[in-house]
């Protein structure tokens, strides 16, 4: 059984410790992002609430690449990290910490779509995302893909409309992929780095 720990802010994130306990892989521990002020942070859920029903060692981060949180981790032995949901950037060792990997978390039909504020874009760009849990490496979003799910985008969706397409498409990708990985299963595929396309950074300018 693989030792897992899981690290993250939002609903995606909490979706994926759901998951994870269905199919009997429960984390060892959970980090979880708790902001000063939670007014500005979208999509943020309470992960220590989901800790503690499934009795869960929970610690608290503001920034992630803190050296106690790296030692609290390093504790659990982990074989793999999912990070999920947050936008903070993981120092390398972190990536290099778990035995097998850190596995991230994309709502865009990687190759297509790296970078920031994918939600805004996907709105305002595309008519199909996807849910994509990808190795990690110390590029952004560039890692090989273990499960992509895709869903459409309409004209009229917005930003609450295709969260939930996001979180159902990652349900339905980890009820496919998760009891593959149960059974010792690691063979991401890599990207097509000639299809790549990348989002930048979301300025008020572009909300209006």
């Amino acid at each position: 059984m693989h030792n897992i720990i899981v690290i993250g802010a939002v609903h995606s994130t909490a979706e994926t410790i759901k998951s994870l306990v269905e199919h009997g892989l429960n984390p060892k521990g959970i980090l979880g992002f708790q902001p000063e002020d939670r007014t500005n942070v979208s999509g943020w859920s309470d992960l220590e609430f989901i800790a503690k029903a499934h009795d869960i060692p929970f610690k608290s981060f503001q920034k992630i690449n803190e050296s106690e949180l790296l030692e609290w981790v390093k504790e659990f032995n982990p074989d793999i990290i999912f990070a999920v949901g947050f936008s903070q950037l993981l120092k390398k060792d972190w990536l290099e910490m778990p035995t097998l990997g850190c596995i991230g978390f994309h709502p865009t039909k990687l190759p297509k779509g790296r970078g920031r504020a994918p939600i805004a874009w996907l709105i305002l760009n595309e008519k199909e995302g996807a849910s994509t849990f990808f190795l990690m490496g110390e590029g952004a979003d560039d890692g090989p893909i273990f499960i992509q799910k895709t869903f459409s985008i309409n004209k009229d969706d917005d930003a609450r409309l295709v969260e939930q397409k996001i979180l159902t498409s990652l349900k339905q990708a980890l009820d496919e992929w998760l009891p593959k990985l149960k059974n010792g299963e690691w063979n991401p595929i890599p990207q097509d780095e000639a299809q790549a396309t990348w989002y930048g950074k979301r300025t008020p300018e572009d909300g209006i």
